[in-house]
């Protein structure tokens, strides 16, 4: 709400109060999609890629868990009428406690994958913004803005999506060449 607020904020100023720019510049606005830049750079994917991994391998420790708690419930079921009542209480007793675990993990896994996107969205952030300022000086644009979460209308001539995205994968290039 406050970015949206800052926004209109800026550009209030420069369309209601035009006496404060250079008389002889003419206002140039442009707007680019972080969604794009982050699907089509080098590092965006990179990024990504980062992020999959890790939703991975907590998906494989949260897969080892389940397993476990399927063969306990297996084990019950199939001695519902011959094992000991000691022994069921026993392994219901463990299925409860591995349930607990489960939730647990599950429950790590979701605030260390939260975690890891903030970290890796502040590192796109930093770097994104360095290239619109450098597209931006290039370009000569008196305000750009992101257009997914600001803009309400926008004409295709005013989008600098690729421009960003083509200083963004110059400046941060795929580490081997390759992409990967």
């Amino acid at each position: 709400m406050s970015r949206r607020i800052l926004t209109l904020a800026a550009l209030a100023v420069f369309l209601v109060l035009p006496g404060l720019a250079p008389a002889q510049e003419t206002l140039k606005v442009g707007v680019f999609d972080s969604k794009v830049v982050f699907a089509e750079t080098a590092e965006g994917q990179r990024l990504q890629k980062v992020l999959n991994d890790k939703r991975e391998e907590f998906r494989a420790v949260i897969q080892i868990k389940e397993e476990g708690i399927r063969e306990l419930q297996q084990k019950l079921k199939e001695g519902e009428f011959t094992l000991s009542d000691d022994r069921k209480s026993l392994l219901q007793k463990n299925l409860q406690q591995k349930l607990v675990q489960l939730d647990s993990a599950r429950q790590e896994a979701n605030t260390n994958l939260r975690i890891e996107l903030e970290d890796v969205q502040n590192q796109l952030d930093r770097k994104l913004l360095e290239i619109i300022r450098a597209v931006g000086n290039q370009q000569n644009f008196s305000l750009i803005f992101e257009s997914n979460t600001q803009v309400v209308y926008a004409a295709a001539a005013v989008d600098i999506s690729q421009s960003v995205v083509d200083l963004f994968n110059e400046k941060y290039p795929p580490a081997g060449g390759d992409g990967n």
